[in-house]
């Protein structure tokens, strides 16, 4: 089995901890426009699956050093379209 890096394993732990499931797989894409930010894809022990996004730079000393709790509270519950997950403009601001 493949060695899970220790960012996918500390984004699956809060994402535990932010949905109270155990997260079985995750699928991260790092935004390329804003560095830090991340969208995520949690597939969950029944099989459902849950579609994140974090922001990296409101994470004090940066996400490298946050904890599971840490990351709970920096979670956004998202639902995205496609995956990877795509940006478009709209009215000016980037979604």
């Amino acid at each position: 089995m493949a060695s899970i890096p220790k960012l996918h394993t500390l984004f699956m732990a809060g994402i535990a901890l932010y949905t109270g499931k155990v997260v079985k797989e995750i699928k991260v894409h790092a935004d390329p426009q804003v560095k830090g930010t991340y969208g995520m894809r949690a597939t969950y022990e029944d099989d459902s699956e849950g579609d994140f996004l974090i922001i990296g730079q409101h994470i004090d000393g940066g996400i490298g050093k946050a904890t599971p709790e840490v990351i709970e509270e920096a979670l956004e519950d998202v639902e995205f379209k496609s995956w990877p997950p795509t940006a478009k403009l709209v009215s000016g601001v980037v979604w």
